[in-house]
């Protein structure tokens, strides 16, 4: 990890602390601010990745009436982009999740609570920077499903029009079908859902909290309401030859339009990097994003590379071309690119610690 270039990590949320930091940092002061400690601090075996964030972290309260500005980024918008969504606006309705995914740390940011903005200042925002597409990114936006109808409907008195792009739990649409029937009413155009996994056991190990017969249902949901279901599904290190064939085999039984996939990855201050920390040993931060493995792969890595990325060509090959097919296929040459990328991961095993 020497050289690695950061110098401060932020724990939890940190709408407000960053601003703090920065705030520091310019009056020439070294950083006291809490929830912030040097990255050199945060890297240290047994440091505060390992421990989780503080009570006094986890009882922050995000700003969520914060409202970013806009304007200072203005002569750039028309190049964001999220995969096909282009240009596209970035709006939060909410933070924090009151689920408890043994390998996600979003949940942890909130110290494991689910804060919500007001209806009123979520349309304010919206309707006040008109845009084509824009993407909600908020960890799970239909947690509380009477809001966000409350809220879909707040938008369709206004008349305002722009295709949305948000997270969703399949059993949340599989258990609320109107609400979802509700935002395809005012431009809902695809969902992101994250599967994980075609087998409950699977699931339960994950501790999603959500079953494959409720991805059945969600899948109906939306699409008899025509909305796109990016869906993503978790390629873990035990898989063989069989296990990438039954998750293929279960993206074209259920149709799913945009699959994405990654590799199983223990993020510091997850349940699961707790757990398995002692396996990783020195593992190279950069690797870290979910398409190589920090831990040993049953599959010679070779063979499970390969295999990972056939997996992303069989998907993107089922369009034929009428739309993105697999997920971050952005432009013609990205998912070329990407398998490449994959392919060349370097095939010698992690180093594990013993």
């Amino acid at each position: 990890m020497e050289g690695f270039p950061a110098d401060y990590v932020v724990l939890g949320d940190g709408t407000a602390t960053f601003g703090a930091l920065v705030d520091a940092l310019a009056r020439g002061n070294r950083p006291d601010v809490c929830g912030v400690v040097t990255y050199q601090e945060f890297a240290r075996p047994g440091g505060v990745r390992s421990q989780g964030l503080s009570p006094q972290i986890s009882r922050q309260q995000p700003h969520l009436s914060l409202q970013p500005r806009r304007e200072l980024v203005a002569g750039y918008q028309d190049r964001y982009f999220h995969s096909f969504y282009k240009p596209v606006r970035l709006m939060r309705f909410s933070v924090g999740c009151p689920y408890r995914c043994d390998f996600c740390v979003l949940w942890k940011t909130t110290g494991g609570r689910y804060l919500t903005r007001g209806v009123a200042d979520v349309v304010r925002e919206l309707v006040a920077i008109p845009a084509e597409n824009t993407y909600v990114v908020d960890d799970e936006a239909f947690i509380d499903a009477d809001r966000m109808l409350a809220l879909a409907q707040a938008i369709q008195a206004t008349g305002y029009r722009t295709r949305f792009h948000m997270y969703c739990r399949a059993d949340t649409a599989a258990r609320r079908p109107d609400v979802v029937r509700a935002w395809a009413d005012i431009g809902l155009d695809s969902v992101l859902v994250g599967a994980e996994s075609f087998a409950d056991e699977t699931l339960a190990n994950y501790r999603k909290r959500a079953t494959v017969r409720d991805f059945r249902r969600a899948m109906e949901v939306f699409h008899e309401a025509g909305i796109k279901v990016r869906a993503n599904f978790i390629v873990h290190q035990e898989f063989d030859a069989s296990d990438f064939g039954a998750v293929l085999k279960g993206v074209l039984e259920y149709e799913v339009d945009i699959p994405s996939f990654a590799v199983l990855t223990p993020l510091p201050g997850t349940d699961l990097y707790n757990r398995v920390a002692h396996l990783i040993g020195g593992a190279d931060p950069e690797t870290f994003d979910c398409y190589h493995s920090v831990l040993p792969t049953r599959l010679p890595p070779s063979e499970f590379y390969e295999r990972f990325a056939g997996l992303l060509e069989t998907c993107a090959a089922r369009s034929g071309g009428s739309g993105p097919g697999v997920f971050y296929r952005s432009s013609p040459t990205a998912l070329s690119a990407m398998l490449a990328a994959i392919r060349s991961i370097p095939k010698s095993q992690p180093a594990t610690v013993h």
